[in-house]
């Protein structure tokens, strides 16, 4: 089964992750691109920050 999201802000990122985490199939939509800055980004997934 195939499931759809509408919004790309924080719910909306935060349920699709966790559905694919269980092999969901999931498609977002969102009508604005990059809604979500780097710093907004870092507080959910902190390796954003790390330097290589």
């Amino acid at each position: 089964m195939k499931t759809i999201i509408v919004g790309g802000g924080i719910a909306g990122i935060s349920i699709a992750n966790e559905l694919t985490k269980n092999n969901q199939d999931v498609v977002l939509f969102d009508s604005v691109k990059n809604t979500a800055s780097l710093v907004a980004g870092g507080i959910i997934n902190p390796i954003v920050f790390r330097r290589t």
